[in-house]
């Protein structure tokens, strides 16, 4: 397995984590048009991409799309760090046609394999969050919706994530500052050549809302019985499981399955992720303000909690992941160099 990470230093890193000597990093570089300059840049967001190979990244400063490729050397088989760490600058792109100002997330459709399909998700003053979906492959906007207006403050929508379910057919924002999930159908249809189904569109209005009764903090999804659940967290420690098999096209409602109540002291949810593994049982792992991180196990329309690992990090944890097996989760702190690993199967 590798770990990429990008630092406020201008840095994209990579790191094995079975070897762990073998890493590899790249500065991050971006023109100034104004003064004819190369500066040094960062990046905000990244997603690997479904080759394990490519990392797509949003730069801050220059509102563009980049994509970066782990390669084998030349001479992979004496050297002592045989990978490579290389910018595909022919695929980066500008996104200032369909984005205003700096992309706030992304996320990459694993499902999707036409083309690289990239959701990006930025806060326009004028319209609201504005998810546009691109062609990594050619570097050209496909589609775009918009996820909710402007509601709240400042700082509860500038960092709102976007999030999207395993079967690549389900979007929202992952939070923001109202008690209701919209949620939004990523659209494919079936094209002459094409064995699977194509981009189509983003749904102009959310097919179906989850009204979670409290203000929500974050939001993610998982796949249980081949059908899409989604698991709403709300900011006083409540967690709800939504089951999303629905007609929500003839306009029925999902269904609420079950919920579960964090303990008081333990209340305020400011992250969670879901485990990508398919079986009888799935993880979630929620993180609170104080930096403790609660692994729940979803089995038989139930939810329940497995475990706490207290103070995880000494300021507030900023992201967290589950790795591919499911069998290990990272956290991040929000200002500090750290990435923990925690051991959880």
């Amino acid at each position: 397995e590798w770990l990429a990470s990008a630092g406020l230093d201008g840095q994209l890193r990579v790191k094995n984590l079975v070897q762990k000597e073998l890493s590899m990093s790249t500065n991050i570089k971006y023109s100034n048009t104004d003064d004819n300059l190369i500066l040094k840049g960062n990046l905000g967001k990244i997603a690997w991409s479904p080759d394990n190979l490519t990392i797509v990244g949003t730069l801050v400063h220059s509102g563009e799309l980049a994509f970066f490729r782990m390669r084998k050397k030349k001479d992979a088989a004496t050297s002592k760090f045989p990978f490579e760490l290389i910018e595909l600058s022919k695929r980066r792109f500008a996104t200032d046609s369909k984005v205003q100002g700096d992309i706030n997330a992304c996320v990459v459709d694993y499902t999707h394999s036409n083309f690289l399909l990239v959701l990006t998700l930025s806060n326009d003053p004028a319209h609201g969050n504005v998810s546009v979906a691109w062609d990594g492959t050619i570097g050209q906007a496909v589609g775009s919706a918009i996820l909710g207006t402007n509601s709240g403050t400042a700082s509860s929508t500038s960092t709102c994530p976007i999030r999207l379910s395993p079967d690549g057919k389900f979007l929202c924002r992952g939070g923001g500052s109202s008690d209701q999930v919209k949620v939004y159908e990523v659209e494919k249809k079936k094209i002459k050549g094409e064995i699977n189904p194509v981009f189509d569109r983003i749904s102009p209005k959310g097919v179906m809302t989850l009204t979670a009764g409290q203000k929500v903090a974050d939001v993610c999804y998982f796949t249980d019985d081949n059908t899409s659940v989604a698991v709403v967290c709300c900011i006083n420690g409540l967690i709800q499981v939504w089951d999303l098999n629905v007609e929500y096209r003839l306009r029925e409602d999902p269904k609420r399955v079950c919920e579960y109540q964090l303990p008081a002291d333990e209340s305020e949810i400011t992250h969670v992720a879901g485990s990508t593994t398919t079986g009888a049982t799935n993880r979630i792992a929620v993180v609170t303000a104080n930096g403790s991180l609660h692994l729940l196990t979803y089995a038989n329309a139930c939810l329940v909690l497995d475990f706490t690992i207290d103070e995880t990090h000494e300021q507030r944890v900023a992201d967290v992941k589950f790795c591919p097996s499911g069998d290990v989760v990272y956290t991040r702190g929000e200002r500090s160099k750290d990435v923990f690993s925690w051991k959880v199967s």
